[in-house]
């Protein structure tokens, strides 16, 4: 009898603190977010630091500040590096706009405007529809654009985004090293409130966790490298111009499950098209948009037999549409960030339930309260 009141105790005050947790951090979101983007980085760190700590440093504890120093070093220069690939691309379509004949694009666009406006009149005859509305339309459109990009409120958007950006990189450089300085960290303090009688069950659970985000951090850099590798290699072939720009969008938006092939594709003919000084019915538009689709639609089908089965057999076990839903619903909640931690947090949700429902049907402690 003293047993079954004490777990049930136990579980009392387990579940009260699990819910405390839960309050805090729905009012606390932002910090919640910090910490999960934190634990993706520190984990795609901590081989790199440990690597560097052990093998090169000899373990000495003092110079583990130095391992992560130098594992910082290296993912800012990848980052870094793959900004660089952007701002070539991003200065030639900016000239390209500031040198572009707005008129003679729009007398370019008149045979398909009038050819889709004859038949909106046709069609919608009870529309009291005028000849020329749609060109009308369309003008007015391209010039509400253009007045729209002036410097100043690009500017103003560049510095927004530096602003908050130095933010979100000071947090989370700073929580990232403490996750990859004091190791186990969040393990010691999540078991330290989990009661005696549940240790057992957290302790896989979490061991679970790590193995699985792990497994699906690194299978996660070989799909990006292999997608980088194949798509540069085939556009190169083909003779497309920034292919490793479109290679690198392409590799970082393929983590997307099913949009992120197709947005891939689209990202590489508008670069493809746009590179060209040809006219709008040049048969070369043609040719370059066939070559593009076809490098996209090889490597995604190598992608689709080949290095999803190999580098994802270990990885996380879950139906891609589960992958899918997790993303967007992370998008929506926290926009970029949370699509960028959506599939380890739902990792971490999914083993949890999955070691629960295990424990409560296996384990000894939850036999004696259901006895």
């Amino acid at each position: 009898m003293r047993m079954s009141f004490l777990l049930h105790r136990s579980t009392l005050t387990f579940l009260a603190i699990l819910l405390g947790v839960i309050v805090l951090s729905w009012f606390f979101s932002n910090i919640v977010v910090y910490l999960f983007v934190s634990m993706v980085l520190a984990g795609i760190l901590r081989p790199i630091t440990d690597y560097l700590h052990y093998k090169v440093f000899a373990g000495v504890h003092k110079l583990r500040i130095l391992a992560i120093f130098i594992s910082y070093f290296l993912l800012l220069s990848f980052f870094s590096s793959f900004l660089l690939l952007f701002l070539p691309l991003i200065y030639e379509q900016v000239i390209r706009l500031q040198m572009l004949d707005y008129g003679s694009l729009i007398k370019q666009m008149n045979t398909p405007i009038n050819h889709l406006e004859d038949f909106l009149l046709d069609s919608f005859s009870a529309a009291n529809l005028e000849k020329g509305f749609l060109k009308k339309q369309v003008v007015e459109n391209v010039f509400l654009l253009i007045n729209q990009l002036n410097v100043r409120s690009l500017l103003s958007y560049v510095l927004s985004f530096a602003e908050t950006f130095i933010i979100y990189f000071i947090a989370l450089s700073f929580i990232t090293f403490f996750l990859l300085y004091e190791q186990g960290l969040i393990r010691r303090n999540i078991l330290a409130l989990v009661p005696n009688a549940y240790f057992e069950i957290f302790a896989t659970a979490l061991h679970k966790i790590d193995t699985l985000l792990s497994n699906y951090l690194v299978a996660l850099f070989i799909q990006i490298l292999a997608i980088f590798s194949l798509v540069s290699l085939g556009l190169t072939i083909v003779g497309i111009k920034y292919a490793l720009t479109i290679a690198a969008f392409a590799a970082v938006v393929n983590l997307i499950p099913y949009l992120g092939p197709l947005i891939a594709s689209l990202f590489g003919i508008v670069v493809g098209v746009t590179s060209l000084k040809v006219g709008l019915y040049d048969e070369s538009l043609l040719i370059i948009v066939v070559k593009i689709v076809a490098v996209f639609s090889i490597t995604k089908l190598i992608d689709d037999f080949f290095i999803q089965p190999l580098v994802f057999s270990k990885s996380v076990k879950a139906h891609p549409m589960e992958i899918f839903i997790s993303i967007f619903a992370g998008a929506t909640i926290a926009g970029g960030w949370g699509m960028l931690v959506a599939v380890p947090i739902y990792t971490v949700l999914r083993v949890a339930v999955i070691e629960i429902k295990s424990g409560y049907l296996n384990y000894q402690v939850f036999k004696h309260q259901k006895g």
